[in-house]
């Protein structure tokens, strides 16, 4: 448990997500795609503010004419390309233009009741159904993580603790902290989100589908992290000193 080939180990913040190994010296800890945890909080903060000052500003305001004009042609050439891969015609693309360039772009009534069927025609497909799944689990959400995730994940770390951060599991879950050497994960419910219905029937659901993949399930309450990170932590090493028996070290 003391050592992990990617993820995101002990006080290392440069460890990438992806790959495993240490960027922390690079000057944006990243190399290439790969972004480790640091560069990700840094990147959505910058993001943040970004777009922020971009809300309600044309090409021109944020960029200036010439750097404007040369994005609309790189725009206009990469749209060109891909209509002529899907098989749109010339005049087919002209119409969607002018319609979206009209003051009124909406879908009518009957419009959108026509994709709603077809959309929900295609979710019936379990097939279907499994291939949009396989997509969602190879994506990461969030980008950041919540204050009690952090505060839970720091003292497992300070503890000297390995461990993955939405870790994929079942092809459905991607619980907030991961053990998979010993299959017990942590989930950091916030009080108020965690407590709708709707949320209630799909943290059921995880828990019913972890638990098949014999997982062990660990759900902690925002307000209890708060009043007692040491004590949700001491439990949690109970459990995972309990699975070393039954996994190995």
């Amino acid at each position: 448990m003391s050592s992990t080939k990617r993820g995101w180990r002990g006080h290392n913040w440069g460890v990438c997500l992806k790959c495993g190994k240490n960027h922390g010296e690079h000057p944006k800890g990243m190399l290439g795609k790969h972004r480790s945890k640091a560069a990700l909080i840094k990147f959505s903060k910058k993001m943040n503010g970004h777009f922020s000052t971009m809300k309600g500003k044309t090409f021109e305001e944020m960029y200036g004419i010439n750097r404007a004009k040369e994005m609309k042609e790189k725009l206009k050439i990469d749209m060109s390309k891909w209509h002529n891969e899907i098989g749109r015609s010339k005049e087919t693309c002209k119409k969607i233009s002018d319609v979206k360039k009209s003051k009124h772009f909406h879908f009518s009534e009957d419009t959108k009741n026509v994709m709603s069927t077809k959309a929900n025609i295609r979710w019936m497909n379990p097939s279907e159904r499994d291939n949009v799944r396989q997509q969602r689990m190879k994506q990461t959400f969030p980008l950041k993580h919540t204050s009690i995730e952090l505060k839970m994940a720091n003292e497992l770390s300070d503890r000297g603790y390995a461990f993955y951060m939405n870790h994929t599991v079942g092809n459905r879950c991607q619980p907030d902290i991961a053990f998979p050497e010993l299959k017990v994960c942590v989930e950091c419910d916030g009080d108020y989100w965690h407590n709708l219905a709707i949320n209630k029937e799909r943290d059921a659901r995880n828990n019913q589908i972890m638990k098949q993949n014999g997982w062990l399930v660990l759900r902690y309450w925002e307000h209890e992290i708060n009043a007692n990170v040491d004590g949700c932590v001491d439990e949690i090493e109970d459990m995972l000193m309990s699975r070393v028996f039954k996994y190995g070290n």
